[in-house]
């Protein structure tokens, strides 16, 4: 059935195009072929988790790292920029000063009339780290079904300092979802906190 699928869709591919040998059709044919079932193989091994916990490692360490960072960099200046990097945005080079390559500064956003800049860590604006962060958010509680507070609240204020918009909504939607789970009674009291928490 699986075979019959995939072979459907790469004649669909070629007739679209005109031409069924070409590399690209070829690469797309591979992928939706064999990615699948490559997924339910390391899905069945254990290696699918294994993924998970390492990407839930690395973004948890960038973002463990980078609030210190920001904190002593960009917002009280208690430590200097030591090292630089050049980013080349649509044509235009931009010099960006950084804090031992796990921090730099990308972005800035106004917060009540003050500019602040926005801990975006090693990615290149804030969106990135905030999808990111989101991803080992969910990872962590959804996907791997665990809920260590150290790792998550890490997360969190990683998400909160990089000021993305879209980043502040996932985790208060993500909050409410959690809230459902307790009891009418528990649900209250949990909702009470975490609005108080949401408005500070």
């Amino acid at each position: 059935m699986w075979l019959l699928f995939v072979c459907t869709v790469y004649l669909l591919i070629g007739s679209a195009n005109h031409d069924y040998g070409t590399f690209y059709n070829l690469v797309i044919f591979a992928l939706l072929g064999m990615a699948p079932l490559a997924i339910l193989l390391m899905a069945e091994t254990g290696v699918l988790e294994n993924l998970f916990e390492w990407f839930i490692r690395v973004i948890t360490f960038l973002a463990a790292v980078s609030i210190p960072l920001w904190i002593l960099g960009p917002i009280f200046h208690a430590i200097s920029p030591n090292c630089s990097v050049d980013v080349t945005w649509m044509e235009n080079a931009v010099h960006r000063p950084g804090y031992f390559y796990l921090l730099f500064e990308t972005q800035t956003s106004n917060l009540l009339g003050a500019s602040l800049t926005r801990n975006t860590s090693i990615f290149t604006e804030a969106p990135m780290y905030s999808y990111a962060l989101c991803l080992a958010l969910i990872s962590e509680i959804h996907i791997l079904k665990r809920k260590r507070i150290l790792v998550v609240s890490i997360l969190i204020a990683a998400v909160i300092t990089s000021m993305s918009t879209t980043g502040v909504v996932f985790v208060c939607l993500l909050g409410f979802a959690e809230l459902l789970r307790f009891s009418p009674k528990t649900r209250w009291q949990c909702g009470l906190k975490l609005l108080v928490l949401t408005a500070l």
